[in-house]
C-alpha cells in the first residue's frame, strides 16, 4: 500500500477501515486480502491481489461470490458522501474512498469490467443515493463499460459523469493529485 501512495503513518488505518489481510500460504499465498462485503456488512468474499513484480495472475477472488455485490459498497451505502466514485479494482476504490472522505467522495468497485446485470443493477440503486455519481476506469478499459453511464442515470435520475484524471490508473495517483481532482 506504501507503493500506491498511502502514507506510513495511515497504513492502520487504511487496514482497519477497509478490513485487510495478507495471506501468507495456500492458494492466496502473497496476496493482499480484500473482504468483499454485503450491503449489510457479511462477507460475501473476497479477493486476492498478488504483490510480487510480474505475478502472472494479479487478482484471485473466491469461487462462490454473487454477481449483486461490488468491492466498499458496505461502506458507500453508509457514508455522509454526496459523490460517488465507482472504480474498476478495490485498490482504485481504497485509494479514492480514503482519501476523498473529507471531500464528501465515496468510491465502490466494479470488480473488473465484465458487469453481469445484478451488479449494474445494485450501482443504479446505490448511486440514487448520491447527489453526484462519476466513473473512474483505468485507462484502456473505458470502452467496456461505457453503457454503465447512460444505464445508471436512467435507473437512478442522476447524470453520470466520466471523469479522466490524465493517468493510467486511478489507484497509481498520488495523494495530493487525487485530492486536488477530486476537489
Amino acid at each position: 500500500m506504501k507503493k500506491r501512495g498511502f502514507p506510513e503513518d495511515a497504513l492502520g488505518e487504511v487496514v482497519e477501515r477497509y478490513g485487510l489481510h495478507y495471506a501468507l500460504s495456500g492458494e492466496m499465498a502473497w496476496r493482499l486480502i480484500f473482504p468483499i462485503c454485503e450491503e449489510d456488512g457479511r462477507l460475501a468474499g473476497w479477493t486476492g491481489r498478488d504483490i510480487r513484480e510480474g505475478a502472472w495472475l494479479r487478482y484471485k477472488t473466491t469461487e462462490a461470490l454473487p454477481n449483486r455485490v461490488l468491492y466498499n459498497s458496505h461502506l458507500a451505502v453508509r457514508s455522509e458522501g454526496y459523490i460517488l466514485v465507482i472504480v474498476e479494482g478495490p485498490v482504485d476504490a481504497i485509494k479514492v474512498d480514503f482519501f476523498g472522505r473529507e471531500l464528501g467522495v465515496s468510491a465502490v468497485a466494479t470488480l473488473g469490467t465484465a458487469l453481469p446485470k445484478e451488479r449494474r443493477a445494485i450501482l443504479a440503486l446505490l448511486a440514487a443515493r448520491f447527489d453526484r455519481v462519476a466513473l473512474l476506469f483505468d485507462e484502456g478499459t473505458l470502452s467496456e463499460v461505457l453503457s454503465l453511464g447512460p444505464e445508471i442515470s436512467e435507473t437512478a435520475g442522476l447524470d453520470v459523469e466520466l471523469w479522466r484524471p490524465g493517468v493510467k490508473d486511478p489507484g497509481e495517483m498520488p495523494a495530493a493529485q487525487l485530492r486536488e481532482f477530486l476537489t
